[in-house]
């Protein structure tokens, strides 16, 4: 083992393929004969892409700066590191990926297809041979999709965790953030110094995954990053088919550590074009339409839910539902403002808006779509992702959120209070509140510089006890 100098290696730095040695976190436990399991090259980031600072116009378009940084860097103690081993050439940009997608459910399966058909190595990773299915003999899935539809052959489907992610340059967790803490604890052994990670979306998951990392003792990747929404929205229509009516047009990306988004955004702008640059990981967290929309819709609609099936897009968005969707996500802007994150804030009027559209998420046409397609017509329950996910984690991330900036949600907290009652259990502070995830006693400037240190801040110890 070997020491890091004391001095902060810089933002633009850090390479994927032959940047900073791995990092094992302070305080956590070793893990002794640890492998090198990637063998695909990195590349180096192209300095044509905009910077983790920098907001896009379009998938290639000019960057526009973005607010300073509230804060200075602080020093910090040095990072224990392994030794520098070699690294093989970068890569050219536009060659395939090596991608690892873990989830069997819509997402993971659309997922999979489509980066399939955009020629990328795709291995398909599920918990249980019953969520593979078919694919188990034949590994093709139909997609049918905005914007690509086809056949796609994946390399691998498997249940094995390890064999799923071996080699992979971009491990992709298509999964809910219910789901993020046991898949840390499973991917702890296999995780490697030069991959990246994904959520999609995130819910701040990015840095409570590596906080899970850290105490299950594993290798840090070299960074984490979350999407703000769904990258597509899609269901199953068979065994082995998916329907993605709607893809996301701006698809907020934001990336733990912050310092090393510039190398991270290169690489996973690749996969989804419309990846969109945030500052740091909270400010993709609060973009999430999902906590906006879905609880409103619920609950207002418990009736209608309790009688069988329904979709709440179509027949539940009344007036009286828009008007507690709209109270929600002001809440939500205004916490974004109050943490000093830029526009675009993608307001949920660009969804319902026709006129807006193109400056919402999912892009115009995206609700006549997704309301044309009938595939949200399902039975849904308090189990259903739109309260687990949604209201468990994504309110209760706005409430903490909003308390730290000094903002009062009065809607959200009303939604988690009635939701609390509903489950017979306590949802304030719990999930993805800030305190749940060891930031409660900090600042904004201190958890905004968390956020851009990551691993390498002083805080860090503190974080993951």
């Amino acid at each position: 083992m070997a020491r890091a100098s004391a001095g902060r290696q810089r933002p633009g730095d850090a390479d994927p393929h032959r940047g900073p040695c791995p990092v094992r976190s302070p305080g956590a436990p070793a893990r002794d004969g640890r492998g090198d399991e990637s063998s695909a090259p990195r590349q180096d980031a192209d300095p044509r892409d905009a910077d983790q600072d920098r907001r896009r116009d379009g998938p290639r378009g000019d960057a526009a700066a973005a607010p300073g940084r509230a804060h200075q860097r602080d020093p910090h103690p040095p990072a224990q590191i392994l030794e520098r081993e070699d690294r093989r050439a970068p890569r050219d940009r536009g060659d395939r990926v090596n991608v690892a997608v873990l989830g069997a459910s819509n997402g993971g399966f659309t997922t999979a297809a489509d980066l399939a058909l955009a020629g990328h190595s795709v291995r398909l990773w599920g918990r249980t041979a019953q969520a593979l299915g078919s694919l188990a003999k034949d590994p093709t899935i139909a997609l049918a999709a905005e914007g690509r539809a086809g056949s796609a052959r994946l390399a691998r489907v498997t249940t094995d965790l390890a064999e799923a992610v071996a080699g992979a340059e971009v491990v992709i967790a298509a999964i809910p953030a219910t789901g993020h803490d046991d898949l840390a604890k499973r991917l702890a052994p296999h995780v490697n110094e030069r991959q990246i990670i994904l959520l999609t979306p995130g819910t701040l998951g990015s840095c409570a995954m590596a906080r899970a990392l850290a105490r299950a003792g594993a290798m840090l990747p070299f960074a984490l990053a979350e999407t703000g929404t769904l990258p597509y929205l899609t269901r199953k229509t068979g065994p082995a088919a998916v329907s993605a009516p709607v893809r996301a047009a701006n698809l907020p990306l934001g990336v733990f550590p912050a310092s090393r988004g510039k190398q991270t955004f290169a690489r996973l702008a690749d996969l989804f074009p419309a990846a969109r640059p945030c500052v740091d990981a909270l400010d993709a967290a609060l973009t999430n339409a999902g906590p906006v929309i879905h609880p409103p819709l619920v609950l207002l609609n418990a009736g209608a839910i309790d009688g069988g099936r329904f979709d709440v897009h179509a027949a539940g968005t009344t007036a009286s539902v828009r008007r507690l969707i709209d109270v929600v996500d002001a809440e939500r802007l205004a916490t974004r403002t109050g943490w000093g994150y830029p526009a675009p804030h993608y307001e949920l009027a660009t969804y319902y808006e026709e006129a807006r559209a193109a400056e919402g998420l999912y892009g115009a046409g995206a609700k006549a779509k997704l309301l044309a397609s009938g595939l949200w017509s399902e039975i849904l329950t308090f189990d259903h992702r739109y309260v687990t996910e949604d209201v468990a984690f994504g309110l209760a991330l706005f409430e903490s959120a909003g308390r730290a900036a000094g903002v009062e949600t009065p809607g959200v907290s009303g939604l988690l209070l009635t939701f609390g009652a509903l489950l017979g259990r306590e949802l304030s502070g719990r999930g993805r509140a800030l305190e749940h995830l060891g930031l409660g006693d900090f600042s904004r400037r201190e958890i905004r510089g968390f956020l851009d240190q990551g691993w390498e801040s002083p805080m860090w110890a503190k974080v993951i006890r």
